[in-house]
């Protein structure tokens, strides 16, 4: 979908495409009345209605400012759909409690977004607008503030250390209350997006050793 969204659809398709899911033509299934199911599905339409966001300021020729741009990418990181989706497979942690406090759109939850949009910026947006896409967190803070690219990438990445004590802080503050386990998949998925994210895009393109990483780490593991 974030192709589509990006690169092949044009706007009216997309238009289409944005207003057929809105309004659930697209989610015929026989689980309508669980709760997981209904979630995922709002959960995605979330997701596709950021990146329909991001079509209309690249069609518009629109670059917004940066709290606008931070808010819409914490949701299309993916985050919140990945956190939701994998709550699915958790088994007894997978309660109704936990799907409500997810719907929520818990501090935990959005800084862990934010911070992987950020961080998928910084080496993927010279690419992006080569090939034609929205304007990047920092072309965003670029033309907000009017620094250099070099300014900005600094200032992106204050602005990720500052996320990452928000979620610290939300952890912290609802581990007595909140599933450690659920707690653990926000923060790993953070993690993650600091790995893969780290020099270059190595979720995107495939000359780079995370495969080897990922073979050494659950297929090959050192037994201790």
């Amino acid at each position: 979908m974030d192709d589509t969204y990006d690169t092949y659809g044009t706007l009216n398709e997309l238009t289409l495409l944005t207003n057929a899911i809105e309004s659930d033509y697209c989610w015929i299934t026989p689980s309508q009345d669980k709760i997981d199911i209904l979630v995922i599905r709002v959960v995605m339409k979330k997701l596709l209605k950021a990146y329909f966001q991001e079509t209309k300021w690249y069609h518009g020729k629109i670059v917004p400012k940066m709290e606008q741009y931070v808010k819409n990418g914490a949701l299309s990181s993916t985050y919140h759909l990945l956190a939701t989706t994998f709550l699915l497979g958790m088994g007894d942690v997978a309660t109704k409690d936990a799907f409500d406090w997810i719907a929520t759109e818990p501090p935990i939850l959005v800084a862990s977004g934010i911070i992987a949009r950020l961080l998928n910026d910084l080496v993927s947006h010279e690419i992006e607008q080569e090939r034609g896409d929205a304007a990047s967190g920092i072309e965003c803070y670029m033309n907000e503030y009017g620094v250099t690219k070099e300014k900005a990438r600094m200032e992106i990445r204050k602005l990720i250390a500052n996320y990452w004590k928000d979620l610290n802080e939300d952890y912290l503050k609802h581990i007595i209350v909140i599933s450690r386990v659920l707690l653990m998949v926000m923060l790993n998925l953070t993690r993650t997006a600091e790995f893969v994210y780290k020099d270059e895009d190595a979720y995107s393109f495939s000359n780079n050793n995370l495969k080897d990483v990922i073979s050494m780490l659950l297929i090959h593991p050192i037994i201790t």
